[in-house]
């Protein structure tokens, strides 16, 4: 249906405002969406850019299944982000990478998390789920309590309760604000 909606208003030329609640199908149909929350526009823009820099939390959190990984923490200037019970673990990253310091939220979608062999790569966290979809096996790891899923090869074998390491590329990484929601 989709592909048939598309293909008809490419046909007509004319502009249309079709309103969902389904963001696969915002996503797939619109030349640009308008993320709506309780009456309020969030964010305005063509479905990649929404999807690569979205303005807030709520619009990282709805756009995208599954949705951008938020993980709470504190950020110093050498570019560590330490989260968890008294802030017992930490994620290096280059000073450079964030200009930011305090309590953030840290934001990565989860295609940018990759599951490590080496021990320790980025940060080391236990297998909650694991699920299988065919083409692809979604991974959810604790990360000191904080749920972060991660895309894996449709043969993972990894087991819940295992430890494994994760990494992702710093420039994948959204900065929020944690009193306001909104990117940095």
């Amino acid at each position: 249906m989709r592909a048939y909606i598309k293909q008809l208003h490419k046909q007509l030329g004319i502009t249309t405002l079709y309103v969902t609640h389904d963001q696969v199908e915002a996503m797939t149909l619109a030349d640009r969406v308008v993320v709506m929350s309780a009456a309020r526009v969030q964010q305005i823009g063509t479905p990649l850019e929404i999807y690569r820099n979205p303005a807030n939390t709520f619009v990282a959190g709805f756009v995208g299944s599954p949705p951008m990984n938020l993980l709470r923490g504190d950020l110093d200037k050498r570019g560590t982000f330490q989260l968890g019970p008294e802030k017992s673990k930490a994620i290096d990253l280059s000073p450079e990478s964030n200009g930011r310091e305090g309590e953030i939220i840290m934001g990565v979608r989860p295609e940018h998390v990759i599951l490590m062999p080496d021990r320790g790569a980025l940060g080391d966290a236990t297998i909650s789920s694991v699920e299988t979809t065919g083409d692809l096996t979604w991974v959810t790891l604790d990360f000191t309590g904080q749920p972060m899923i991660c895309r894996a090869a449709p043969d993972f074998s990894g087991q819940i309760g295992q430890e494994v390491s994760f990494g992702f590329a710093e420039a994948t990484v959204s900065w929020f604000d944690p009193d306001t929601g909104l990117r940095r």
